[in-house]
């Protein structure tokens, strides 16, 4: 996969193609066929049934919601709109559907900013937290439980380049890892519930 993105970076012969757009066109161009490609290679890898770990993941997600409450990870009641929760889970959703890496590190961003604008406008806050907004992270995977978050996480973190992973795509991947193994390790005990 390298070397196709590399042929398509710097093959002169493909470059010339594109001499009569800017920069900025080429870019998405060649962007638009290496996300082609990607799909046609991760199509049967995405379209194959969940892993183990996957469906056990699922399972401790809907057991979990169960007992709790925002409360207990205590988030402020005022953030949890309806209509705005369903929006987040739409895009929960949609990250089971996506293909690539990019479409799914975006729909990453776009969840995470997502729940960042609802202290924001809700509570009228400038910066949120990452205490506040790890805790909501987690509250909105257990109660929209993806099929396939963890094989959807590790799928990208495989494309992460050094540079990725120090901007703001690495910052979102760290914060969804950190959830998953929030929900994996948490103990009735944490959350103020007896065994």
């Amino acid at each position: 996969m390298g070397i196709i993105k590399q042929i398509l970076e710097s093959d002169t012969e493909i470059n010339s193609i594109f001499d009569f757009f800017n920069d900025n066109k080429k870019d998405e161009i060649i962007n638009t066929i290496w996300n082609y490609i990607l799909k046609s290679i991760c199509d049967p890898i995405s379209s194959e049934e969940p892993l183990v770990i996957d469906n056990a993941f699922k399972i401790r997600c809907l057991t979990w919601q169960k007992f709790i409450t925002p409360k207990n990870l205590k988030i402020p009641e005022e953030i949890l709109d309806n209509n705005y929760r369903m929006k987040i889970n739409e895009k929960l959703k949609l990250i089971d559907e996506l293909r690539t890496p990019a479409e799914i590190f975006n729909q990453f961003s776009l969840f995470i900013e997502s729940i960042n604008l609802l202290f924001k406008f809700f509570l009228n806050i400038g910066v949120v937290e990452p205490d506040e907004l790890l805790n909501s992270i987690i509250y909105f995977i257990l109660f929209y439980t993806p099929q396939r978050f963890i094989f959807k996480t590790n799928f990208c973190k495989f494309f992460l380049g050094k540079n990725e992973l120090m901007g703001n795509i690495g910052i979102n991947i760290t914060q969804i890892e950190s959830s998953l193994v929030f929900i994996n390790k948490l103990q009735p005990t944490q959350m103020g519930i007896s065994d």
